[in-house]
């Protein structure tokens, strides 16, 4: 049998704040030796630079995937 979880409203907001956002170009970082992309975005970040979005394993890094972001979500987190 497959079930699955319903999203938390905490998970709907955060990624219904990429919606409309486009990426503009991929930049490369490192994490413990392995090249993670960073997708730039045309969008404002919280901080009020330039949006960015991670790939992770999962917010803590050992789980399903998760695509982190720093959007500006009206000061949600």
């Amino acid at each position: 049998m497959n079930t699955r979880s319903r999203p938390t409203p905490i998970e709907c907001r955060h990624y219904d704040a990429l919606v409309g956002s486009r990426i503009t170009a991929v930049d490369w970082s490192s994490l413990d030796g392995e090249a993670v992309p960073v997708l730039l975005l045309d969008a404002a970040s919280r901080s009020g630079g330039r949006a960015c979005v991670y790939v992770l394993a999962d917010p803590e890094g050992n789980g399903p995937g998760f695509l982190d972001h720093d959007l500006n979500q009206g000061g949600t987190s």
